[in-house]
């Protein structure tokens, strides 16, 4: 079965892949955190930062293809955040823009769309460009080196590599499913679909019990380790230094 994976483009040889996987963390947390903090009416920082963003999106030589349709998993919130803005008071008199007929939309809200909009939009492309420059496995090594704990790094490591594996079993369930199905009714399709899920439980939980014996036999101590060792070169600290740098003068120049 084809699946999507976060990472698809980690094995891409280019400046931001090869910088140490740490350094990349800290200076994408660093963006979010600027992002987050940035008051709503900064349209020009928002606007630096945009650009920022996507010179590293350029220098990782990812198609941008793959970020827009990434993109589009934020569709849905927006939309649900946009519904709600005729029911957003209006924030002082005349302030307020007829957009949809018999309903309108104040200033405040609309603001509030943008600024929940835009923050969301470069918070996730961050976060995608972190995790397919980086790889999952190194991702995961680098947040247990920040002493992030094992507990939250173990459940995300485990949740993404196997959660293609529960969904190879869901698919095989359902082909079998249909080519057992004669005839199609409601109180059918819902008797088959509790067997589904009772049956998928099972085939998990076995699985897992298998894998947890099977780490614990090759000596699995809790802590993930990869093939490669890590060490902070000279280049890794100069785009350090023109990130940070870079970031600096978009909060000095984006007030």
């Amino acid at each position: 079965m084809r699946h999507s994976y976060l990472d698809a483009y980690n094995e891409v040889d280019s400046i931001i892949h090869r910088i140490d996987a740490r350094i990349k963390c800290g200076l994408i947390f660093l963006f979010i955190l600027i992002t987050v903090l940035t008051p709503p009416t900064c349209y020009r920082r928002f606007l630096l930062l945009g650009i920022y963003l996507s010179a590293l999106i350029g220098l990782s030589r990812i198609p941008i293809g793959f970020f827009l349709k990434r993109s589009l998993m934020l569709l849905p919130f927006l939309l649900l955040l946009f519904a709600f803005l005729p029911f957003i008071p209006q924030d002082n008199p005349g302030g307020s823009y007829n957009l949809l007929g018999k309903w309108e939309i104040s200033q405040n809200a609309l603001i509030i769309i943008f600024n929940s909009g835009i923050k969301a939009t470069l918070s996730f492309l961050a976060l995608t460009l972190l995790i397919s420059t980086t790889g999952f496995n190194n991702l995961m090594k680098a947040f247990q080196m920040f002493k992030i704990p094992q507990v939250f790094v173990h459940t995300l490591a485990f949740m993404y590599r196997y959660i293609f594996v529960i969904q190879d079993e869901l698919q095989q369930i359902l082909k079998a499913k249909k080519a057992r199905t004669i005839k199609k009714s409601k109180k059918t399709e819902y008797r088959a679909l509790s067997s589904i899920i009772g049956t998928l439980f099972l085939r998990s939980y076995e699985r897992a019990e298998n894998i947890y014996y099977a780490m614990i036999a090759r000596g699995f101590t809790g802590k993930i380790k990869t093939l490669n060792t890590w060490k902070i070169k000279t280049r890794d600290l100069i785009f350090a230094g023109a990130s940070v740098l870079s970031l600096t003068v978009i909060i000095l120049v984006g007030k």
